[in-house]
């Protein structure tokens, strides 16, 4: 198992989200978590990616106990794809792509950040500011940069909701073709019936349907 959550409990002020939430997700496996509006799928997703901490319960990743304060292993292990790019507007199309390889102490090159981005038909915005592309452009940067460490596991929230229908299914096509595991949170059924395992988070708790 490439990450293993037990009995996971958060709660937000007065109003639980979910409880004793358990998941085991195989290396390369493709997963994706549905539920209602507010139901606590982002903040599941960000627990299970160590960006947010549990009330109670742990998350284990390639065998080895984490949290929010294992950076390194968050930076080398895990990839995002957020609802939002998160990029920065004042850098260059490389100098984002490079700042999680600069994080882990090394250099991106020029040939690899052209691979990542030919992945995502956008190697010839390399030298671009961010700042002048579009909102779907963007996305699909942020696509390429949760690659750039080669992780092991990556967590997509909605990483499909600011493209048009085409290039969503192109985005959903790279995500399965991926060697590495996916957890994908989505409001679309259709792209989650196309995910090897499935889970609906209601009620306060993980199902799988």
């Amino acid at each position: 198992m490439i990450l293993v959550a037990k009995n996971l409990c958060k709660s937000f002020e007065d109003r639980k989200l979910f409880t004793e939430v358990n998941l085991a997700i195989e290396e390369g496996k493709k997963i994706a978590i549905v539920g209602p509006s507010g139901s606590g799928k982002t903040t599941l997703l960000n627990i299970l990616g160590l960006l947010e901490s549990a009330d109670a319960g742990f998350v284990e990743l390639a065998k080895e106990t984490v949290d929010t304060q294992s950076h390194k292993v968050r930076n080398e292990k895990i990839g995002f794809i957020f609802q939002f790019h998160y990029l920065n507007p004042d850098l260059t199309v490389f100098e984002n792509l490079e700042l999680p390889r600069l994080i882990k102490g090394e250099r991106l090159s020029k040939i690899e950040a052209l691979t990542l981005l030919q992945k995502v038909q956008m190697e010839d915005k390399l030298d671009t500011l961010t700042k002048f592309l579009s909102g779907g452009q963007k996305q699909r940067i942020a696509f390429a940069r949760a690659l750039v460490n080669n992780p092991k596991i990556i967590f997509a929230d909605e990483p499909t909701g600011q493209l048009d229908q085409d290039l969503a299914l192109q985005m959903m096509e790279l995500l399965l073709s991926l060697p590495q595991a996916v957890v994908l949170v989505t409001h679309d059924r259709n792209f989650a019936l196309r995910m090897q395992e499935r889970y609906e988070l209601i009620n306060h708790r993980l199902q799988a349907w």
